[in-house]
C-alpha cells in the first residue's frame, strides 16, 4: 500500500493509503501526516523520543501537542525570543523562561499561569493584562473567581463560613524575595446554601516596617462597613482606632472666597416622607462660615423640615 506521496511543493505521510483530497492545500502545506482514525508525528533527536503532535477525530476533533518526560514545551517569536513556556509542572509563563519562585516572602511559593515584563518599557506593553470586550450590549469584561471544596474538574461541593473565595495580592521585591503591600480578599461571610451565599470584603494594607498586611476595613454581608475594627462591623459605618478615633471632613477652598453662611462641611438624617425612604432631610449638623477667610465657624444643629435648632458659634 502506498505511505507516502511528493509532489511539487508538499509531502504527504498517509497510514491510510488515501491521497485524493490530500493536496487541496497545497499552497499552505508542506508536510502533512494522515491516519485512519488519528495521526500522530513522533519528534526525536538522536533516536531519543522527545514528543509528538497527534490528532484524532474520536474524541472531541482534538490536537494533542506533547512533550515527553522530563521536557519543558515551548513557544519562540521573532526567531530567538521565548514568548511562552509550559514546564513539566504544566505550569504556565508568558515571557519568561521559568515561573518566579519568590512569592510570600519565600521561595517556595510559585505561579500556575504567569507574565512577565522583564525590561520592556516600550509604550506598545505597557498593560501588562489586559482584557477587552467588543459586543452590542450594556456588559463589560469580567475577571472571575470561583472557589469550592471539590478536588477535581468542574467539582461543586459548597463552601463553609470564612473560606476565601477570591484573593488580589500586590507585592514587591525586597531585594531577596516578593513581599505583600496590600491585599483584598473576599470571604464567605456566613452559612452558606442553595442559592445562598453571604459574602464580604476585606481590604488589607502592610505598616512601615512590617512585612505582612493588617486588615484595615471590611464590608460585611449586611452592607455594614467596618474601619479599624477588629471583626464585623456593628452599625452602617463602625471606625474603631486603639487612639483617638477620627472623622474629617475637609474643604480645599482657597481662603478668603468664602461667603459667610456657606456650609463646609455638613452631615445629614434622613428618613422616608411618606412616598420613598430616605427622602427628607429631618436632622442635620452645619459647619458654617462667618467671614470670607473661612477662619470662624459657627456650628449649627437643624431638625424638622431643615429649622435651626441650636448654634454654637
Amino acid at each position: 500500500t502506498e505511505r507516502m506521496r511528493i509532489n511539487q511543493s508538499s509531502v504527504v505521510i498517509s497510514n491510510s493509503g488515501q491521497f485524493a483530497n490530500q493536496f487541496g492545500n497545497a499552497t499552505r502545506t508542506n508536510l502533512q501526516v494522515d491516519g485512519s482514525g488519528e495521526a500522530i508525528m513522533t519528534l526525536s533527536v538522536g533516536g531519543t523520543y522527545q514528543g509528538y503532535l497527534h490528532a484524532t477525530s474520536s474524541v472531541q476533533n482534538r490536537v494533542d501537542v506533547l512533550a515527553g518526560v522530563g521536557r519543558q514545551l515551548s513557544f519562540w517569536s521573532n526567531g530567538s525570543k521565548r514568548a511562552m513556556n509550559i514546564d513539566t509542572s504544566g505550569r504556565v509563563i508568558i515571557g519568561a523562561d521559568s515561573v518566579p519562585q519568590k512569592w510570600w516572602n519565600s521561595t517556595s511559593y510559585g505561579t500556575l499561569f504567569g507574565v512577565e515584563n522583564n525590561n520592556i518599557t516600550n509604550a506598545n506593553f505597557y498593560v501588562t493584562g489586559g482584557f477587552i470586550r467588543n459586543t452590542a450590549d450594556s456588559e463589560g469584561p469580567q475577571i472571575g473567581f470561583g472557589k469550592s471544596r471539590g478536588t477535581t474538574s468542574g467539582a461543586t461541593t459548597i463552601v463553609q463560613n470564612n473560606d476565601t473565595i477570591g484573593l488580589i495580592t500586590a507585592q514587591g521585591a525586597d531585594g531577596t524575595n516578593l513581599v505583600e503591600a496590600a491585599r483584598i480578599a473576599i470571604k464567605v461571610d456566613g452559612t452558606p446554601g442553595a442559592d445562598d451565599m453571604p459574602g464580604r470584603l476585606q481590604f488589607y494594607t502592610t505598616a512601615d516596617g512590617a512585612s505582612s498586611p493588617t486588615e484595615r476595613m471590611r464590608i460585611s454581608q449586611n452592607g455594614y462597613v467596618g474601619i479599624g475594627t477588629s471583626g464585623d462591623p456593628a452599625t452602617n459605618l463602625h471606625i474603631s482606632s486603639l487612639y483617638s478615633t477620627t472623622l474629617r471632613l475637609a474643604s480645599t477652598r482657597n481662603s478668603n472666597t468664602w461667603t459667610p453662611g456657606e456650609s463646609i462641611g455638613r452631615i445629614e438624617m434622613y428618613s422616608a416622607d411618606g412616598t420613598s425612604p430616605g427622602a427628607s432631610v429631618r436632622a442635620s449638623i452645619d459647619a458654617v462660615v462667618e467671614n470670607t477667610a473661612g477662619n470662624s465657624i459657627d456650628l449649627v444643629f437643624k431638625s424638622g423640615q431643615n429649622a435651626e435648632a441650636m448654634r454654637i458659634d
